[in-house]
């Protein structure tokens, strides 16, 4: 059941713990996000509390996010109407979900009788198929579909709010950086390649090229599986910043390269055509997140509330109202 176990993850945007640019699911983090994929295996009442603890740190993670966007009233309006229709969408799937995970429960459950009894029919193996294609299929239909939402629901933010989106991992206790929106839209971190760099120029010139295609290797893998996968043309640009950052990173003596690392690091960046194309038709983390059902509720509430009012003129300064011990002049 493994197939359709991913298929209702997906049209549910689960919320567990997603990497950077939602394309990956890294290991759990946490014991309850451990412990919730077996779930079903547990005690009632302990399975009752993770699932329940998940819930809470979903939508703590998404109060976060939505306070780091700092949304305007239009874009809290445009955002809750995407979330709607991403909504009626999942709506509409699940209601072709459940007759089509009946018939894979029963196509399932006869290949593993037979499996188990160690004759397997062609007409078993070709029922189960069919169950199997036609939740892929129902699948990349749901994900294409959504992407679609999610394309559109890109151009609510600026692209300082895309660089939140982009940067924000799910999380109980926030980072610095998403505590304080006010620097939304600053350079990346560029941590991880300054330790490439670090290691390159000091690595003898006969062994360079295998090193740099080394580091070039586990760079590639990192940004791939943060934001999708990289073109060649892609690669053979970052190849060639690569290239000029490191050549002057080797000519500098060892004080100057530590004052000017980072911003030597941040030199080599993502291409611009890479940064907001979504990998295939998975919805990235606006689908995940900002359309997942829980937003919606959040969004009204917001929504609500009668807009602040504008200040009013400022009062004219007074002279201070003498005070009992002091002498007033003549």
């Amino acid at each position: 059941m493994k197939c359709s176990i991913g298929l209702a993850a997906a049209i549910l945007a689960a919320a567990a713990p997603q990497e950077e640019g939602g394309r990956i699911t890294p290991q759990a983090e946490n014991l309850t996000t451990q412990m919730a994929a077996g779930a079903s295996r547990l005690p009632p009442i302990l399975r009752d509390l993770i699932l329940k603890v998940e819930e809470m740190r979903s939508d703590i993670s998404l109060l976060h996010l939505l306070c780091g966007l700092n949304l305007t009233r239009e874009q809290a309006e445009s955002l809750l109407a995407r979330g709607r229709e991403a909504k009626a969408l999942r709506d509409t799937t699940f209601k072709s979900l459940e007759p089509m995970l009946r018939d894979a429960e029963a196509s399932f459950a006869a290949l593993k009788r037979e499996l188990e009894g160690g004759a397997v029919r062609d007409a078993t193996l070709e029922a189960a198929e069919r169950a199997n294609v036609a939740q892929k299929e129902l699948k990349e239909r749901f994900d294409r579909k959504m992407t679609e939402i999610e394309d559109r629901t890109r151009a609510i933010f600026t692209e300082a709010q895309q660089e939140v989106i982009r940067k924000f991992r799910p999380c109980v206790v926030p980072t610095k950086e998403d505590r304080n929106p006010e620097r939304v839209g600053q350079a990346p971190e560029a941590g991880g390649f300054i330790r490439v760099l670090e290691h390159l120029r000091n690595v003898p010139a006969d062994r360079l090229e295998e090193a740099k295609r080394r580091g070039l290797e586990m760079h590639f893998l990192r940004w791939e599986r943060h934001f999708g996968v990289l073109t060649a043309k892609e690669k053979e640009e970052i190849r060639r910043q690569l290239d000029a950052v490191l050549a002057e990173s080797r000519s500098l003596p060892d004080a100057d390269f530590e004052i000017r690392k980072s911003e030597l690091a941040q030199a080599v960046e993502m291409p611009a055509s890479h940064k907001t194309r979504p990998r295939l038709y998975e919805p990235g983390k606006i689908g995940r997140l900002l359309l997942d059902e829980r937003a919606i509720p959040i969004l009204e509430r917001r929504l609500s509330r009668p807009p602040p009012a504008p200040p009013g003129p400022m009062a004219e300064p007074r002279e201070p109202a003498p005070q009992p011990n002091c002498q007033t002049p003549k």
